[in-house]
């Protein structure tokens, strides 16, 4: 893994301080497969994006507005409440 790959991309998560049981948590070790699920229904931000482990048990967090990509293509897939596959590294 280099740092300089383009598919890689480094975020912070917001919203950890109030699921500390998840930082410690197996699920998030490096190199575990994370599920990054929009939520076009949330009362606080409609683009909102949050963090859960694969298993969609546990949620980390959720990923800053400023860290997505903004394009046509995934405003799209977000209101439509998709979920997309990630990996902690």
């Amino acid at each position: 893994m280099h740092w300089e790959d383009p598919q890689i991309r480094v975020v912070p998560v917001a919203g950890v301080s109030y699921r500390p049981q998840a930082l410690d948590d197996p699920s998030f070790d490096p190199a575990r497969k994370l599920t990054l699920v929009c939520e076009p229904d949330n009362p606080h931000d409609p683009g909102a994006v949050a963090i859960y482990n694969d298993e969609r048990t546990l949620q980390l967090g959720y990923v800053l507005p400023q860290s997505l990509p903004s394009s046509p293509a995934t405003s799209k897939r977000c209101r439509s409440g998709a979920s997309r596959a990630a990996c902690v590294c």
